[in-house]
């Protein structure tokens, strides 16, 4: 259980740890990253983060009906893979998983999240998907429906850290939960963690700022928090199936649009390989990686 959908030996798939793809090979600097990330996934912001979920997600209430369950589990290894169909990824293990909501999770766990390094040297980062660093644990929220950016629901991917004698929850930007209502998540003012910007060490565990027990006044313990969502699934219970594989049937550098719709491209996108458009479409090529495809079924 919990291993990857093995990708057809054709594809020449292709992984790597963290220490070996590390962020040590990324010092070539922002020429790392794929300037086409923003054309490649449509916007991540909006329609990205609410993709792998069943309705958009903006309350509390939205994130627990688009969830399967919440877990806890403890990162023990991140590794980069490639395929030429579902993409780069950066896939965290986590141990120790325990379910506290919705359909068991048992064993380990992998959240594969697309985004990482490409074996040509570049990089695919995609700022809204939530990142996991390592030796730390989290509380997650696990999408139940077909997924494909990432298997968790929007950016429900909560940090635990000991401050003073508590444990709290700090989201993706660094902040405390000092509440969890059916309006939303509630955030401290100032952050408590610091933010891994550099390429170098993004998926290393962040350090607590200084005086992160003052900057954390008023913060929930998690189990403060999850007694909050246990009370709030009394009216929407986390439920279905998790998928633990990547859905099939879309191509990570393809974007599909129904017949007379604007293709919204960038022109300049960076090539990564030369490959061929999928049968079946008729597809206009920006780069020789990237294509924008009308989809007869659309019409």
């Amino acid at each position: 259980m919990g291993e990857l959908k093995k990708p057809l030996p054709a594809r020449n798939a292709r992984k790597t740890s963290l220490k070996e793809a590390g962020f040590m090979t990324l010092a070539r600097g922002l020429n790392l990253f794929f300037a086409c990330a923003a054309a490649l996934l449509a916007t991540t912001a909006a329609s990205g983060a609410k993709a792998d979920t069943l309705t958009q997600v903006v309350t509390t209430i939205d994130a627990l009906n688009s969830t399967a369950a919440v877990v806890e589990g403890r990162v023990v290894d991140i590794a980069f893979t490639y395929d030429p169909v579902e993409g780069p990824r950066t896939v965290a293990t986590l141990a120790d998983v325990k379910t506290h909501l919705g359909t068991p999770i048992r064993g380990e766990l992998k959240i594969s999240t697309l985004g990482g390094p490409h074996p040509n040297g570049r990089r695919l980062y995609i700022p809204e998907l939530p990142e996991f660093h390592a030796d730390s644990t989290y509380i997650v929220f696990l999408t139940r429906t077909d997924w494909f950016y990432s298997p968790v629901v929007s950016s429900f991917a909560f940090r635990v850290e000991n401050v003073g004698s508590r444990q709290i929850l700090i989201n993706q930007q660094g902040h405390a939960i000092v509440g969890a209502s059916a309006l939303g998540i509630e955030l401290s003012g100032r952050p408590v963690s610091a933010v891994q910007n550099e390429s170098t060490t993004r998926l290393e565990r962040p350090a607590l700022l200084a005086g992160a027990e003052s900057r954390a006044t008023g913060a929930l313990s998690k189990s403060d928090f999850l007694t909050s969502l246990s009370s709030l699934a009394k009216s929407a219970a986390p439920r279905g199936e998790f998928r633990r594989s990547v859905a099939p049937g879309r191509t990570w550098n393809i974007t599909k649009v129904a017949p007379g719709d604007p293709a919204d491209v960038e022109p300049n996108a960076m090539p990564a390989e030369q490959i061929a458009p999928p049968e079946g479409l008729v597809c206009d090529s920006v780069a020789p990686e990237k294509f924008v495809c009308i989809d007869p079924s659309a019409e």
